[in-house]
């Protein structure tokens, strides 16, 4: 039987969202806006408690997710900020590589691979969320 707690790190990141008090560049408005609709839809899905029920949704969480991506690679950072932006949107699409990972093996009941993405989700949100703070993208990041 799957360990649902193992999967929880994955899909609880993909609604993170956090508060800041540093003003917001244009840049950091958009993508706040983008992350606040996407982390609010997010929301509105129901929590899966089987694995067939992971499995949509992911799928769900996905399409949401690759929408959203698709949106911030629109942005267009300053030039001060441009190799941070690349480096935060890189790990964006590893995400969003992951959730789509998730869905597979949340259909072909593969826990380990669930557990696996899990575990590194959690290692990949700390530099994300790290970066998302310092261009001032506090929808973005966890709480911390």
């Amino acid at each position: 039987m799957i360990r649902f707690a193992a999967v929880l790190p994955l899909l609880a990141a993909l609604t993170a969202c956090g508060a800041g008090s540093k003003p917001e560049s244009q840049l950091a408005r958009q993508a706040n806006a983008i992350c606040t609709t996407y982390s609010r839809a997010v929301d509105a899905l129901k929590a899966p408690a089987s694995m067939p029920e992971t499995a949509t949704y992911a799928a769900k969480a996905h399409a949401l997710f690759a929408t959203s991506t698709r949106k911030l690679h629109r942005l267009t950072p300053r030039p001060a900020d441009a190799a941070y932006y690349r480096a935060w949107l890189a790990l964006v699409d590893e995400a969003l590589r992951r959730v789509a990972a998730l869905e597979h093996a949340a259909r072909a009941r593969d826990e380990a691979t669930i557990n696996a993405l899990g575990q590194a989700t959690t290692r990949a949100r700390v530099k994300s969320d790290a970066l998302a703070r310092s261009l001032g993208f506090t929808a973005c990041a966890a709480a911390g």
